[in-house]
């Protein structure tokens, strides 16, 4: 399904776009920007296909990807039922919080910016990459609570691991590799880290082919403050202070929506990736919420 999309005219796939302008990802996203300061641009073409549920019944779709409910939608709700679902009892096990602690907050019948993602990235000159190190996404951190990345026989993906180093992701056929992300670290009091990983340049016998990719983005519910859970764990290690285990409802905090969509704004409504602005330790803020904007 994803294939074929992307063999659709480009006029076709702007009809539904991608509104960077207000946070939003949900619709096509062709590749516009420049790579930093480079003239190279981006070699992605993006998908994102928001949930099946009333609260996005309304929502425009394309019309090729219409003729796919059938089989989109009860996959897309499968997804979430029989991995997401699952993973999130076990980290409620792990910090000693009733099993539906994280599920209740990423609930799928309520409004979150879930998606299920189709992203093919094209293949670039040697010359072309050369300018930009190799590196088609720089390091990064995503932004909801965990990302499921179908594993693909094309490898390009990097993790970086605590001592600093890239490490490529081989490929496990029928695999699935899940990081977790911003808004889980958020709720866990850092205790779970938001995976660093990046996209280079595939290995000089891959490096013609087209990359396809399938992806899950898992969200916060929309109205979800972030707040760290009230974990035994978390209270035991000494990261809890007053203010975490009482917090003011009222006293600046930040929604699962408000964090996702200005950081969707901030990394995509632009004409020039992130590295243009020559600060590999800036950070992005919303309100008490702070995390590293990209790695090199």
């Amino acid at each position: 399904i994803g294939n074929s999309f992307f063999k659709q005219s480009l006029e076709e796939k702007r009809k539904v776009a991608c509104d960077f302008t207000v946070g939003s990802n949900f619709g096509y996203r062709e590749p516009t920007r420049f790579i930093g300061n480079t003239d190279v641009k981006e070699n992605m073409e993006v998908l994102n296909i928001p949930k099946y549920t009333e609260h996005y019944a309304s929502v425009q779709r394309h019309d090729f990807i219409n003729q796919f409910e059938d089989e989109i939608a009860p996959f897309h709700r499968k997804v979430w039922t029989n991995v997401v679902r699952k993973l999130l009892i076990l980290f409620a096990i792990i910090f000693e919080l009733p099993e539906n602690y994280f599920v209740d907050r990423h609930d799928y019948d309520s409004p979150s910016m879930d998606h299920l993602r189709y992203m093919i990235y094209h293949p670039r000159s040697h010359e072309e990459d050369n300018k930009i190190g190799d590196q088609w996404l720089t390091g990064h951190t995503d932004f909801g609570s965990l990302t499921l990345l179908f594993s693909q026989r094309v490898a390009a993906l990097q993790v970086r691991t605590p001592d600093n180093e890239w490490k490529w992701i081989k490929h496990v056929n029928g695999g699935i590799i899940c990081n977790a992300a911003d808004t889980l670290s958020f709720l866990t009091k850092g205790y779970i880290k938001s995976a660093i990983h990046r996209v280079v340049r595939p290995p000089a016998d891959q490096a013609h082919l087209e990359r396809l990719g399938l992806f899950y983005f898992v969200r916060p519910g929309d109205s979800v403050p972030m707040v760290p859970a009230p974990s035994p764990v978390l209270i035991r290690e000494g990261l809890l202070t007053e203010a975490d285990l009482n917090p003011d409802p009222g006293e600046g905090q930040v929604t699962g929506a408000e964090y996702v969509r200005a950081r969707v704004q901030n990394v995509h409504d632009r004409k020039q990736t992130r590295i243009a602005d020559n600060d590999a330790e800036g950070m992005f803020k919303v309100k008490n919420l702070a995390v590293q904007d990209y790695y090199l």
